[in-house]
């Protein structure tokens, strides 16, 4: 074996995800005791998400049988050991890509120099005095204990049962780049962890929902500065950030020069003109800028909104109608599963999120369910229920004069749409190209009055479809029915299409 080789030992720790503070003291404690973040990993346990922390450092100067022994005292302390450059499973599992043929050749290859080891030893046995003989006696103990957990691990990888772990992915993924490993180091105050515990919070005040675990990992195979956000390992987001820089929009800075080293984007999601600014520089600025682990947040909750139906599951569908249950059993028990299926509630759930629509008071949109099931059958259902939450959806968009300010569908535009819907019409699709010029239009004449919201009015025949395919062009676009604006409130047209 290489007496020389590094040698590193792991501690794992666990703290809430929903308290930053537990977190941040977690995170310096274990900083001033000399230990490295690892890998940061969130899950759920007993209903609440918690994060495993994996803390590493260089192993000291240690005596001879902690060097040989200690690598399997893993009960102790919760530490888990990289033993003789063999790394655990867990490790295997979390941070890398390793097949079970490497971690197989591997575990062979220190079974033997662990054998080699012994041999060299016994040969000793029989040239040396009593008492020399008795500690290499118990030098060859401590290596066969050695040899034993090897054999172990190595039952382990052979075994199909390893990669049984392997199956189902994690549902949401960022990955980053090594300059941004101080976003979740702790010597750092690991502030995406944090800012990531904040858009949980805020996405279950705003929408009713609680973001899943997210799991950090690093990618050097990104560009530079890069990060990325994976729902069930498909990259939905990828973008740049800079740490100790601050993100601005430039529209909203106005400014003919910028500062030295400067770094331009486009944001992929809203298409929006960004800089990046060095901090010290843009202190002066009347405009905010966003931290690096804001942004990545922030992006976070766009992204997950956008993609609920990938995300939102038929458990997230039971935690819901279970809290209905616990206040009205047969409200549940009416509806499921004689009146809908739960791939149809999880549908209609996830369809109200991603349209900006809380599903906070899950009794009381149950409740709405079953009236409109009751008194006009499940047809149109989805139609129906954002009529009942009108009042919501209003308040939603409404300025503080109960004013709604949107652009409405010309009626040409209404026909084309729905054409369609119509099975039996062969009237060809809006091209493409016009879809492009319309929204081209739509969006010059937002930015000549300033909106910060695209909300277009259509008939409720079309929403949905409309809905479907102009959300593709544009982003966070809002299209409301007219059915679907409460008697206290009023739209106000903008300017026909």
């Amino acid at each position: 074996m290489d007496d020389n080789k590094l040698s590193f030992k792991y501690k794992i720790r666990n703290c809430s995800a929903d308290d930053p503070q537990e977190l941040e003291n977690l995170l310096n404690e274990m900083s001033d005791e000399g230990w490295d973040i690892f890998n940061i990993n969130e899950y759920e346990h007993n209903g609440e998400y918690e994060y495993s922390v994996i803390f590493m450092k260089e192993k000291s100067d240690y005596d001879y049988e902690e060097k040989i022994t200690g690598t399997f005292n893993n009960d102790k302390n919760n530490d888990v050991y990289d033993s003789l450059g063999i790394k655990t499973q867990l490790d295997r599992l979390m941070i890398t890509n390793e097949s079970p043929y490497q971690s197989c050749v591997e575990i062979q290859s220190k079974i033997k120099e662990v054998r080699d080891k012994i041999a060299s030893v016994k040969s000793q046995i029989d040239n040396t005095n009593d008492y020399r003989r008795n500690e290499l006696n118990d030098e060859i103990s401590h290596y066969l204990n050695f040899l034993y957990e090897l054999k172990q691990k190595l039952k382990d990888v052979v075994s199909p049962d390893y990669l049984e772990s392997k199956i189902g992915e994690e549902k949401i993924v960022i990955s980053l780049t090594s300059e941004l490993l101080k976003l979740i180091d702790p010597d750092c105050e690991a502030p995406l962890l944090s800012s990531v515990v904040n858009i949980r919070n805020k996405f279950v005040e705003e929408l009713g929902y609680i973001i899943p675990k997210v799991k950090f990992e690093i990618d050097d195979n990104l560009p530079l500065n890069s990060y990325n956000i994976k729902i069930h390992n498909v990259v939905v987001f990828q973008s740049v950030v800079c740490c100790g820089s601050l993100m601005f929009y430039r529209d909203e800075l106005n400014l003919f020069k910028y500062p030295e080293n400067t770094i331009k984007e486009t944001c992929p999601l809203t298409l929006k003109k960004i800089v990046w600014i060095d901090e010290a520089k843009a202190k002066d600025f009347w405009k905010k800028g966003k931290k690096p682990e804001d942004v990545i947040a922030s992006n976070l909750y766009k992204v997950c909104q956008k993609n609920i139906d990938s995300i939102f599951d038929y458990n997230d569908v039971n935690r819901y109608l279970e809290k209905v249950a616990l206040k009205n059993f047969f409200l549940v028990e009416n509806i499921i599963p004689e009146q809908l299926q739960v791939a149809e509630v999880k549908k209609i759930l996830s369809s109200l999120i991603e349209e900006n629509i809380s599903i906070r008071d899950i009794v009381y949109i149950i409740e709405k369910i079953n009236d409109i099931i009751a008194f006009s059958g499940k047809d149109d259902l989805l139609k129906k229920l954002r009529i009942a939450l009108k009042a919501q959806i209003s308040g939603r968009y409404a300025n503080e004069n109960n004013t709604i300010y949107g652009f409405k569908l010309g009626e040409k535009l209404c026909q084309t749409f729905e054409s369609y819907i119509d099975e039996n019409s062969k009237t060809s699709l809006i091209s493409k190209q016009k879809l492009k010029n319309l929204t081209q239009k739509i969006k010059k004449t937002s930015a000549s009055l300033e909106l910060n919201r695209i909300i277009i009015f259509v008939p409720i025949s079309i929403r949905e479809v409309f809905y479907n395919i102009i959300k593709l062009y544009i982003y966070d676009v809002v299209v409301l029915a007219f059915e679907e604006v409460h008697e206290n409130f009023k739209a106000a047209i903008i300017a026909e299409l």
